[in-house]
């Protein structure tokens, strides 16, 4: 049974690398894109992960378009505002060939709003600069102790961290 049970194993083996190997190639895969034609969006790009996330995309040059959404729009084009001049000064050029940061006002916790500045999103690339990348990392948290916080709490909660990232 044990040169029965090694064949048989080593068959399996076999069909699994060739299985592998035929997925690798048949199945579709990303489309290469230079980076004037990465358009990157990202949630919660007024601050924290969001804003280092769009910060990093910026300074390194790693796309041609950059659209922030959060809530406030005047923290949206402060944020805009301070990229544009920090990659001003890094690259001693006007920074708009290089970059653009597009922002919109938006609440990621309402399904309506979502759709409706994706929409808006989507009408503005008539330059067929579709957004490639979703940073999705628009979120909140509760400092108040589980027996302390009240039901609500927990919707806004879920609706901000998980129904923000599916809307």
């Amino acid at each position: 049974w044990s040169s029965l049970t090694g064949a048989i194993g080593i068959f399996l083996v076999f069909v699994l690398v060739v299985i592998f190997c035929l997925l690798a190639f048949l199945l579709p895969r990303r489309r290469e894109t230079s980076k004037q034609e990465e358009h990157v969006i990202i949630t919660g790009g007024s601050s924290g992960i969001g804003l280092a996330v769009a910060r990093e995309l910026v300074m390194e040059k790693k796309c041609h378009r950059v659209t922030l959404l959060a809530r406030t729009e005047s923290t949206l084009k402060e944020v805009q505002k301070n990229l544009l001049d920090e990659a001003k000064k890094l690259n001693n050029s006007d920074g708009g060939d290089d970059v653009e940061v597009n922002i919109y006002p938006v609440d990621v916790s309402n399904a309506e709003a979502m759709q409706k500045a994706a929409k808006h999103i989507c009408l503005d690339c008539t330059d067929a600069i579709a957004p490639t990348v979703i940073f999705n990392v628009a979120g909140t948290s509760s400092s108040a102790a589980f027996v302390d916080t009240d039901f609500t709490e927990y919707e806004r909660l879920m609706r901000i961290n998980y129904m923000g990232s599916v809307y």
